[in-house]
């Protein structure tokens, strides 16, 4: 891992924890003193994430098709138009967790903000690595592409913890399926 990727891993651990707490008290849901969150709050979360799955399977199908080789192609129809869609979500998601009062739907909202700074840097080092014999900001890219990942990963569990059902979904795979559709 490198040392910015460390970094940024480092950071988001802090700011989750600051979030958090450091500890569980024992109540449902994992985040310590945790108001549960009302029906019309996860509903709004749930149809968020629906949404987002249909934008995913729009951004996915054709996208590796056509001119250019498939790692230019990956960063300019799958990351490129990926990151206003992440933004878009992320919005209504932190509406969604503002409102709601609930520190569950808060924590998972607030990964977005780590994943867009990391899905724009993949963008940035993606198109860096277009230049003949750069294997070094491709290596970078797959470090990002990795973090992303894991912070999925752990966005995901967040939505389960916040009973978030149709935000409990692996969104890479999702688009890695559409790609075929």
């Amino acid at each position: 891992m490198s040392r910015v990727a460390g970094l940024l891993l480092l950071a988001l651990v802090a700011t989750v924890l600051s979030i958090s707490g450091c500890g569980d008290d024992g109540s449902e849901g994992g985040v310590a003193g945790g108001a549960e969150a009302s029906p019309a709050a996860i509903a709004r979360a749930d149809a968020n994430c629906r949404y987002f799955q249909r934008q995913i399977h729009k951004i996915g199908k054709g996208a590796l098709r056509g001119p250019g080789n498939i790692p230019k192609l990956a960063t300019e129809n799958l990351v490129k138009p990926s990151i206003p869609l992440l933004e878009r979500v992320a919005r209504r998601q932190q509406a969604v967790a503002r409102e709601s009062h609930d520190p569950g739907i808060q924590l998972y909202a607030d990964f977005f903000n780590p994943i867009i700074v990391l899905a724009q840097r993949r963008l940035r080092l993606g198109r860096l690595a277009e230049k003949p014999g750069d294997t070094e900001d491709l290596v970078r890219a797959r470090e990002v592409e990795e973090l992303l990942s894991q912070l999925g990963l752990e966005q995901r569990q967040a939505a389960h913890e916040a009973g978030l059902a149709a935000c409990d979904l692996d969104f890479q795979h999702e688009l890695l399926t559409s790609l075929t559709a």
